[in-house]
């Protein structure tokens, strides 16, 4: 799952909620140090994917693989070949921000709304050629009423009883009007390209300077949206069923209809509140000028060059590469510019994103030199000659256009500048249908209420696939000295020299199939022993991350194998591995030492006569002090907590990051948020790995800093103090005696009662508290704060800190 969750046959869902959990898993890949504005993307793609490569292979392989990215590997049968083989299934996919399925019914309720379409389609065809017949839709009088309602500049006080007043005395629906006006008057403004405008009678439309349209040049290339190559991901960009051919499908929207040609992508066709992204196969940058013809509202377009990943956040070094597309729901002509000249010859691919209610909708990209896109066919226009507002130019026109425009579409004719100028107007809500209603109107109210009752989606960093690109081997790691191609493959010391069977994409599935394989004798016994070292404190090898010739060898190799034979035989459960080990005398042992002849034998107790002494890490000991002191919130689940800044995190940049509660709001350190820039000091105290690489088995240190910070922390205190007011609240009787006080202390802290030299140390230390200067007195609240000392004091004792 984690190198091809996106890609298996059958996923693992959710057994409560049913979302997908395997592609989840992908998105470890991401989870890596990056640059937000390299100089040199080349090199930080080079440096990213050796990451990628060193923490899969650590992780999975148990070997430094990474160590082959310049040469081959010195002591393990690692070639430069084998490192740039796993590189080219890496630049073979891409990053993706995933839309999950969240409760395992998102796709069946999809392939409904599929149906439910197909359904109104067929619906349309009599209804439309039945309206037809009878005059519909009306579009004329509509058109001549909010000509001349726009023409009489009514006041905004007067504007509804005017527009009322209309409606009534022509029979017209007033809302259509009221529609029917906004769009006469958007059509009027200076610079539109509304389709209305060529209809409106000259006075309407306010005459600017002619301009004489600059010249173009032949384009160098098209890609259009239905070639071959664009990879979907998310439920929004499925592509009508094969039975719809040529005849495209029909849109609900909120106020219409709305026909769209098969050949364009639209991530709205089934229903606004799917989500996804759609991305074009890779392609060359040949010119300075990129111009898409799409639509949207609310939708984005990037381009990604040289499989930079961060371009979304930090424009500096790719410029102007991302559109937010908000055009009215009208395909229009976008340009992508700035910048592009400079990066000529790399490659580049884009990326359509729908991630809310709205949509993007995307026709054609065509690459050029020309800074004007290319001219389109235009919606059928009036004919040209003498003004007649009445005539062929004027309402009737447009009316009869309309009409010619859905005859063809119910007669299969090719009139598509037709059917695009009344599906216009229809998704406006301009046309009345008269006393019959909207064609179809039982089969478009259906599809709206099941659109309407989608789940949001899960979004979730993932990786999908891209376009299989070449690869080569980097000379000396360097990626301006291309070298030998490679082929895709797994290490040739575990699965031979031959090629892949790779059936198409990333060949990331083949990849993980070969990992997990039988015939690979690592990934069990790595796996295996990481859960060992877990439990330990130590790995049967204990350089967990390397089992290659400078790793330690297994002090129990025997054992080693005899969990992993028995791990496979289990389905691979974790759940049973830990099971099985934790009911073993050896996991029971005492830490303490037992037997002077094992310990002089054996000191570094490698070979496990008693348990290891383990210090608990930082996070362990954070939850350890919440959930003592009363206050830990078992909740599961749910948004990671802000760090809690302070001003010695070193960085001024803390005042101006959200800063999380003191406790983390109680939650588990678990959810508390990690940030590589402002780590928490207690945590990084305690051993915790530097968040920039794979660290397979932290370090064990003991110093001084340690006890300091137990000491000061602000947040032990806290909890120290917390702690006194839960046991002072649950004294059982109005005078506590403080041996019972202690008692519970101990019980709480250790599982245990304490021993009578414990106790008395405790009672020595409420009893300097007494003796010393400036005694606090009596009060509650000089009550809590002598018991929160000795609550303190039990915080700071070996016994809480380490696992005996």
């Amino acid at each position: 799952e984690h190198l091809a969750g996106d890609l298996l046959p059958d996923h693992r869902r959710d057994p409560v909620a049913g979302h997908d959990e395997s592609v989840l898993a992908t998105g470890f890949w991401y989870l890596h140090q990056a640059t937000h504005a390299p100089v040199d993307p080349l090199q930080d793609e080079a440096d990213r994917i050796d990451n990628q490569i060193d923490v899969f292979s650590k992780t999975f392989l148990g070997l430094t693989v990474a160590c082959a990215r310049c040469h081959d590997h010195k002591f393990d049968a690692i070639s430069t070949r084998d490192y740039y083989s796993l590189g080219a299934f890496l630049r073979s996919s891409r990053q993706d921000i995933a839309s999950i399925d969240p409760d395992g019914t998102l796709e069946s309720r999809l392939e409904s709304l599929v149906q439910d379409h197909q359904v109104l389609s067929r619906s349309l065809r009599p209804a439309i050629r039945e309206a037809l017949g009878r005059g519909a839709p009306k579009v004329a009088p509509y058109l001549e009423a909010a000509v001349g309602l726009v023409r009489a500049g009514i006041s905004s006080n007067a504007w509804p009883g005017r527009l009322a007043g209309a409606a009534r005395d022509l029979n017209l629906d007033a809302a259509i009007l009221e529609r029917w006006t906004a769009e006469v008057r958007g059509a009027s403004a200076t610079g539109s390209h509304h389709p209305l405008r060529a209809w409106l009678p000259p006075a309407t439309v306010p005459q600017g300077p002619m301009r004489t349209p600059p010249g173009r040049s032949t384009p160098d290339w098209t890609l259009r949206a239905d070639d071959a190559g664009w990879m979907p991901s998310g439920q929004a960009f499925r592509p009508p069923p094969a039975e719809h051919g040529a005849r495209g499908t029909w849109r609900v929207g909120s106020l219409g209809l709305e026909h769209l040609a098969t050949g364009l992508a639209h991530s709205g066709r089934w229903a606004g509140r799917l989500q996804g992204a759609l991305r074009s196969p890779t392609f060359t940058l040949t010119h300075d000028h990129l111009h898409l013809h799409l639509a949207g509202r609310g939708g984005r377009v990037r381009l990604v060059i040289a499989r930079y990943a961060l371009r979304e956040f930090n424009p500096l070094l790719f410029e102007a590469t991302q559109l937010d597309v908000d055009t009215g729901g009208d395909l229009a002509w976008r340009s992508i510019a700035s910048g592009l000249r400079r990066h000529r010859g790399r490659l580049a691919y884009l990326e359509l994103l729908d991630d809310g209610d709205g949509f993007i909708a995307l026709d054609q990209v065509v690459s050029s030199d020309d800074p004007s896109p290319p001219s389109l066919p235009a919606l059928p226009a009036p004919p040209t000659g003498p003004a007649d507002e009445g005539g062929e130019r004027g309402p009737a026109g447009l009316e009869q256009a309309v009409h010619t425009g859905l005859r063809s579409w119910v007669d299969d004719a090719s009139d598509r500048p037709g059917v695009d100028l009344a599906s216009g107007l229809w998704r406006r809500g301009l046309l009345d249908w008269g006393a019959s209603g909207e064609p179809a109107a039982a089969e478009v109210a259906r599809i709206r209420s099941v659109a309407a009752d989608l789940p949001a989606p899960i979004r979730a960093l993932a990786m999908t696939d891209g376009s299989v690109e070449p690869a080569r081997i980097l000379v000396r790691g360097d990626p301006k000295t291309p070298g030998e191609p490679v082929q895709r493959r797994f290490l040739e010391a575990l699965a031979g020299p031959g090629p892949m069977g790779i059936a198409r994409g990333s060949g990331r599935l083949e990849w993980s199939q070969a990992v997990a394989s039988p015939t690979n004798p690592l990934l069990h016994r790595v796996i295996v022993n990481r859960v060992w070292a877990h439990l330990f404190g130590r790995g049967l090898v204990e350089t967990v991350d390397n089992f290659g010739a400078l790793g330690t060898p297994p002090s129990h190799p025997e054992l080693l194998d005899h969990l992993a034979l028995g791990f496979a035989r289990d389905g691979g459960s974790l759940k049973r591995l830990i099971r099985r080990l934790c009911l073993t005398r050896t996991f029971g042992q005492a830490s303490e030492a037992s037997d002077a002849q094992a310990e002089a034998a054996d000191p570094a107790n490698r070979l496990l006569h008693r348990q290891n002494l383990r210090r608990l890490e930082g996070e362990a000991l954070r939850d350890a002090f919440l959930a003592v002191a009363g206050n830990l919130d078992r909740r599961r689940f749910g948004p990671a907590v802000p760090t809690h800044m302070t001003p010695f995190m070193g960085d001024r940049m803390w005042v101006r990051n959200a800063n999380g509660p003191l406790d983390g709001d109680r939650r588990r350190s678990v959810y508390q948020e990690t940030r590589r820039n402002f780590l928490s000091p207690l945590f990084v105290t305690f051993d915790l790995p530097i968040p920039d690489s794979t660290v397979g088995r932290r370090n064990w240190s003991n110093v001084p800093a340690q006890a300091l910070a137990l000491m000061n922390d602000p947040f032990v205190r806290q909890q120290a103090t917390a702690w006194a007011h839960d046991v002072i609240a649950g004294d059982p009787g109005p005078v506590a005696d403080a041996r019972e006080r202690i008692d519970r202390l101990h019980r709480r802290a250790f599982g245990r009662d304490p021993a009578p030299a414990e106790t008395r140390a405790l009672l020595d230390l409420l009893a300097g508290m007494d003796a010393e200067p400036g005694d606090p007195g009596s009060g509650p609240e000089a009550e809590v704060r002598r018991w929160a000392e000795v609550c303190h004091a039990i915080f700071l004792t070996q016994e809480f800190t380490h696992v005996p």
